[in-house]
């Protein structure tokens, strides 16, 4: 009976040793920014799911709607709708970037700021990092009092001179290895 009641004990320890919160599961969704992060190589211990599509934009979360109900989730999304975007489209732009956010209905929403971009992909067209910037504050105002998101502002950590550091980005729009290290560290201080 002793030897019973000692392998119970030992093996409900080695269990509990083995669980950390690192075994959780993550999903992450949004551009190319996601599918082009090996997230399963930055997140060993955690159980990933990467859901990322180059080119799309709010219209590819919205098709997600609760989708990740009860699930933690990692989202980058926004630089592909800079483009479709002009000053009087901004605010409802900014309602419905917000509606598709709520609408994963996720048990916690890491929602990362839209990157910086290089002067190569800025134009006028787009209105450039400017128009990022004045639609990071709205997101991130807009999303400051709902329960379960948590907005990762990487912007400034990413920019230099008004453009993405060229040290994180490869090509000035996609993130390189170092942009990747780097905001996955931003990431893991958050959850």
């Amino acid at each position: 009976m002793k030897n019973f009641v000692l392998l119970s004990v030992l093996l409900c320890v080695s269990l509990t040793a083995c669980h950390t919160d690192d075994d959780k599961e993550l999903y992450f969704i949004g551009d190319s920014l996601v599918a082009r992060w090996d997230v399963s190589y930055w997140f060993p211990s955690m159980i990933t799911h990467n859901d990322g599509r180059s080119g799309c934009g709010i219209k590819y979360i919205e098709e997600h709607a609760g989708a990740y109900a009860g699930k933690d989730v990692v989202v980058i999304v926004g630089t592909n709708d800079m483009g479709h975007l002009t000053a009087d489209t901004e605010e409802a732009y900014v309602a419905q970037y917000v509606a598709a956010i709520k609408g994963l209905n996720a048990q916690r929403t890491f929602l990362f700021s839209i990157f910086p971009k290089s002067s190569d992909w800025c134009n006028d067209n787009n209105g450039g990092n400017e128009r990022i910037k004045r639609i990071n504050a709205k997101i991130k105002a807009a999303c400051q009092n709902i329960t379960g998101i948590v907005y990762v502002d990487v912007y400034d950590t990413l920019e230099c001179d008004g453009y993405i550091y060229m040290q994180y980005s490869y090509d000035g729009l996609h993130l390189s290895s170092e942009g990747y290290e780097t905001i996955t560290k931003i990431l893991k201080k958050q959850l």
